[in-house]
């Protein structure tokens, strides 16, 4: 593996074919100069939206691996869109989800966070409002998305992010005319669909 950092790369090495071959878990220098922060030393003439096909064996795109370090704020404008962040992993994780799992959805475009897309729903059916209420970031979710039918959406599990929130012990992001009355005792509940889709791949 070549040592050096991409903006002291030779020119030479600097060719797309080249910065799209992966490793035996098929991550690219996409994914990995996005899990460190690193995407703005790689040139925009060379980050076109055909690296979204390039998958680890987890199925993470490289806006996975931004989202789960927190580096989105590295990734170019072209790749904030919707069909984008719909792009799902193994575990049916979409960029959105990851974000809500590791408290950066403050780092997507608001434009970006619709009804739709917080609804898209993991192989375990949970939207994420149940990623974001499960690791306490639903204050990151703008108030007028986290509606009484957005959280009443149900997992596989039969869980709501309310559920989810009260388990985990953040209910009070709930907004209070939208949390129960009641506290009756809530099942466990896991929000990832495989084990190990979080990847952030080594240096």
């Amino acid at each position: 593996m070549v040592s050096q950092t991409p903006d002291l790369l030779p020119p030479r090495l600097l060719m797309h074919d080249l910065l799209k071959q992966t490793s035996n878990a098929g991550f690219s220098v996409y994914h990995v100069a996005a899990a460190h922060g690193h995407l703005g030393l790689l040139s925009y003439s060379i980050l076109t939206p055909e690296l979204l096909t390039i998958r680890t064996h987890l199925g993470n795109t490289f806006l996975h691996e931004a989202a789960e370090a927190g580096y989105l704020a590295e990734v170019p404008p072209v790749f904030f869109n919707k069909a984008a962040f719909a792009l799902t992993n193994i575990a049916g994780e979409t960029p959105l989800h990851t974000a809500a799992i590791n408290g950066y959805l403050n780092q997507v475009p608001r434009a970006l966070l619709t009804p739709e897309t917080l609804a898209a729903c993991t192989t375990l059916g949970d939207t994420v409002l149940h990623a974001a209420a499960a690791e306490g970031y639903i204050d990151q979710i703008p108030a007028e998305l986290i509606t009484a039918e957005a959280l009443a959406r149900k997992n596989q599990s039969g869980l709501t992010p309310v559920d989810v929130a009260k388990l985990k012990n953040h209910l009070n992001q709930i907004p209070p005319h939208l949390r129960p009355s009641e506290s009756a005792p809530v099942k466990s509940y896991t929000h990832h669909g495989f084990p190990g889709t979080s990847s952030t791949p080594p240096i």
